[in-house]
């Protein structure tokens, strides 16, 4: 049986859900969705988690023809040229999706950036009108700032995290695709 290619996605996904869980649990998602003033982040983890389960369906499927291609071996010509013209088309749909999922994984890592120059310019935007000799002025400020950073910092983390995972499944994929292929063509 040849479902290793779903079975190297279930792996990432259990481990990213089990990841989440632990964060949930221990209340780093709720501080991260209080502190990101950008909501930049809440939208790259909704992202990824429709982006995995896509991944998802499209590894079974592939893992499906993997399967399927390896009974033809054991059938009549006609049926196995039929099998063989449903391969191709099923790859096609799977290489427009992983190039969809290649492109929203790179994202993630400009949305993530996006947030970082977001948080700076929100911790150094009253910098101009600061009044380093009033006290309750600079306390404002250092928590503007504060707030900025984190910003800035929690997108950075999120889109670095999502896009790196999110890549490994379509590389995934795409190796898998790939290998189909290149069978086909050495035959």
């Amino acid at each position: 049986m040849n479902y290793h290619v779903f079975l190297r996605w279930a792996l990432i996904a259990v481990l990213s859900f089990v990841g989440a869980t632990i964060c949930y649990q221990l209340g780093m998602i709720d501080d991260m969705i209080a502190q990101d003033a950008s909501k930049i982040s809440i939208v790259i983890l909704a992202a990824y988690g429709i982006m995995t389960i896509i991944c998802g369906k499209q590894s079974y499927k592939l893992s499906t023809l993997m399967h399927d291609k390896d009974l033809s071996a054991n059938t009549s010509e006609k049926t196995e040229a039929i099998i063989e013209q449903v391969i191709n088309v099923d790859l096609d749909e799977i290489r427009k999706g992983e190039e969809t999922g290649w492109f929203i994984a790179k994202s993630f890592f400009s949305l993530g950036m996006i947030g970082t120059i977001i948080g700076f310019m929100m911790a150094f935007c009253g910098l101009a009108d600061l009044d380093p000799s009033d006290v309750g002025n600079l306390k404002m400020f250092m928590g503007s700032m504060t707030n900025g950073i984190t910003t800035a910092l929690i997108t950075t983390l999120v889109g670095l995290s999502c896009g790196l995972l999110l890549q490994f499944q379509y590389y995934n994929l795409s190796h898998a695709r790939r290998s189909i292929i290149e069978d086909k063509e050495e035959k």
